[in-house]
């Protein structure tokens, strides 16, 4: 019973350091959620959205195998509402600052980088007229997106359909990934793995195609633990990814301790990480 007991303990009280080995099965290939891409991405390492899943219910009210608006957890966002019908305003965290790489160098995240996101994607402002090729089909109805004040952004839809608007809003992936203006305007797309700035917990430090990517944490990342609010996330020092085809590699992989999970389910949850077992997250 003591050695269960001191187990259990250990678990509730996450470790800082060490590195997680995570397996995928294709090659990482996109790095701008303004591309249109179906090849395997890490972008939830370093890019940030304004809502995401929330990761810490329990499995009995909702098990995570679909989404669902009940259970959506705001992440850039701090809160939201509907002014009216027919326009979805968000209201951001603040203190949250872009990673210390040029030429974002740091800046604080505000609303005119969530404006300029869905202006780019759009063709809405900002100098974009056309839609990008990363626009999806739930965002048809969007009019348009203005900047409130510096925490504060506006949508505005062709449809009053306060249901429809939030399941846009708040669906996940890579066209919900907010990127900055600066490295756009310097590079003219993000296509290039160096150019992968974000404000998320992990910044990717190297890559070598078809083999793998090694992600490093962010120093100065803004969020915290949600079971334990003093703890500054991430947990873990470095997140290697390893590009294993072939599922039977890769479970030998497993059983030789040369990765710590096999599929990609993970990859929303990086920013919880920490070194202890997989267990603490089941």
């Amino acid at each position: 019973m003591k050695k269960t007991t001191e187990k259990v303990n250990k678990l509730n009280n996450p470790q800082y350091g060490g590195t997680m080995n995570l397996r995928i099965d294709s090659d990482i290939m996109a790095f701008d959620p303004n591309a249109r891409s179906f090849n395997y991405t890490i972008m939830s390492a370093w890019f940030e959205s304004l809502h995401t899943g929330d990761w810490s219910l329990s499995p009995e009210p909702f098990d995570q195998q679909f989404g669902h608006l009940n259970y959506t957890y705001c992440q850039l966002a701090e809160s939201w509402e509907f002014s009216e019908p027919s326009t979805y305003v968000v209201h951001l965290r603040k203190g949250v600052h872009w990673q210390d790489i040029p030429p974002v160098n740091g800046r604080e995240f505000t609303a005119d980088d969530v404006a300029y996101h869905y202006h780019r994607l759009y063709g809405l402002g900002h100098g974009f007229t056309q839609r990008g090729p990363g626009a999806h089909y739930q965002f048809t109805p969007l009019e348009a997106v203005t900047v409130i004040d510096k925490y504060t952004v506006a949508f505005k839809w062709k449809v009053p359909n306060q249901e429809v608007i939030r399941d846009a809003m708040q669906a996940t992936g890579s066209l919900a990934y907010l990127e900055a203006h600066e490295a756009v305007e310097k590079w003219g797309n993000l296509d290039d793995w160096h150019h992968a700035i974000g404000t998320g917990p992990f910044i990717l430090q190297d890559l070598v195609p078809g083999s793998s990517a090694t992600l490093v944490k962010n120093p100065n990342y803004w969020g915290h633990d949600d079971t334990h609010s003093q703890n500054q996330l991430p947990y873990i020092d470095t997140l290697k990814i390893h590009i294993i085809r072939e599922k039977a590699d890769a479970i030998e992989a497993l059983r030789a301790g040369k990765i710590d999970v096999l599929d990609d389910y993970y990859l929303p949850r990086l920013r919880q990480y920490g070194k202890q077992t997989l267990n603490y997250y089941r």
